[in-house]
């Protein structure tokens, strides 16, 4: 199965609130899109969704795999979020770029 099937490292939905939140402060990737088995709840029937995936900038490199990021999809006529990448990747990520700002009264 290609990476293009795949879900990414750690894939959990998240409200509209956090999706604004994680999307809106940090720079980009190139949008890449991926049509995935989606198994819910711990469901053994997958789902297939059609998903749109904001890497973002540089953290494929620094992290394993699909990087950090948000997404995009669709579940029936309803719009969802979702987030990527393992928690302690996320936490050093955040904490590192907050330290970029420590300091600055601007």
């Amino acid at each position: 199965m290609n990476k293009y099937n795949l879900l990414p490292i750690a894939w959990r939905e998240i409200s509209n609130q956090e999706f604004t939140a994680a999307f809106m402060h940090y720079c980009l990737d190139p949008l890449e899109h991926r049509q995935m088995l989606y198994y819910q709840d711990g469901s053994k029937i997958g789902q297939l969704i059609n998903a749109n995936l904001f890497s973002i900038a540089g953290t494929k490199r620094q992290f394993p795999e699909d990087g950090l990021g948000v997404a995009i999809f669709r579940d029936g006529y309803e719009c969802k979020f979702a987030k990527f990448g393992n928690d302690a990747d996320w936490l050093k990520f955040e904490s590192e770029f907050a330290a970029q700002f420590r300091g600055d009264n601007s």
